[in-house]
């Protein structure tokens, strides 16, 4: 069995050859990024954890659940989760930005740069997640309303449904939003509104991202507290930017297919290993042979 040559980030003949090449590369040549990366989004994130945690333990409270003992927890611990989405944005489109440098095989100096990206997009990255926030807002307040609401079944699954539909959409934009502002010089508007572009291109894509990514915090909650415990531990750590990373590969895989290789031909594939004529020739000569 022949042994392989360790891949370099240096040695250009040994880049991936896809995105989904470069996800490996990273995860066994930089795995350490994912975990800085983590770490600071975690820090960025402390005070809507706080509030978070504050919401659950008021309605963990309760001697009983009913619309007007919930509704007012949700509604002002939601509205005040606002600035909290607002700053764990200002970390994201960040990190966005670090791995779409590091998925174009660009070197970078890791914390200059990642606070010189805090300076340059704390605007549209507060903003963009401020309006995430506004669809969890959405969601918690709404799903209690029609949740406890005296109205028929049918009314009340109804009313959920919009708001759960809501939130993805809401959830998947801003993920391409980050990485679209990455990627592209775009003012808040264009920003968001080809971030929705992109979501209804990628439909069902889009709705196993966030069953990967969202729905299984929601679900923990109703398994095991250990489980919220041990998946808060995860997600701090390594998960979250493990998320973002796959975000970025996969936008960008998007952003070569339908915007570069017609208006940026020089980004397309940028990173990864481009296989010439000869020796795509060659690769399936010794394909054949190997069969």
């Amino acid at each position: 069995m022949e042994n392989k040559k360790k891949r370099t980030k240096k040695d250009y003949s040994l880049l991936p050859l896809t995105r989904l090449e470069q996800l490996d590369d990273i995860l066994h040549t930089d795995w350490r990024l994912i975990v800085r990366l983590s770490l600071l989004n975690l820090l960025f994130s402390l005070p809507l954890i706080g509030i978070l945690v504050s919401e659950l333990t008021f309605i963990m409270s309760l001697t009983e659940y009913t619309l007007t003992k919930v509704f007012p927890i949700v509604l002002y611990m939601g509205l005040a989760s606002l600035l909290g989405f607002g700053l764990r944005g200002v970390g994201k489109f960040a990190t966005a930005s670090i791995l779409k440098q590091r998925a174009f095989n660009e070197g970078f100096i890791f914390l200059p740069k990642f606070f010189k990206f805090i300076k340059s997009d704390f605007i549209k990255g507060f903003l963009t997640y401020f309006m995430f926030g506004i669809s969890y807002l959405v969601l918690t307040v709404g799903g209690v309303f029609f949740l406890y609401a005296n109205i028929p079944d049918y009314l009340k699954g109804l009313g959920i449904g919009v708001c759960s539909f809501y939130f993805l959409l809401r959830y998947v934009a801003t993920s391409y939003a980050e990485h679209l502002n990455s990627a592209y010089v775009l003012k808040l508007f264009a920003l968001n509104k080809n971030a929705y572009s992109f979501t209804f291109l990628s439909f069902l894509t889009s709705i196993l991202y966030f069953v990967i990514s969202f729905a299984l915090i929601i679900a923990l909650p109703l398994i095991s507290i250990w489980l919220v415990i041990a998946l808060v531990i995860i997600y701090g750590l390594f998960f979250d930017g493990f998320l973002s990373l796959i975000g970025c590969l996969f936008s960008l895989s998007k952003f070569d297919k339908f915007i570069n290789q017609d208006n940026y031909p020089e980004y397309v594939k940028k990173g990864l290993r481009i296989i010439d004529k000869e020796e795509s020739s060659n690769v399936e000569i010794n394909t054949e042979e190997n069969l």
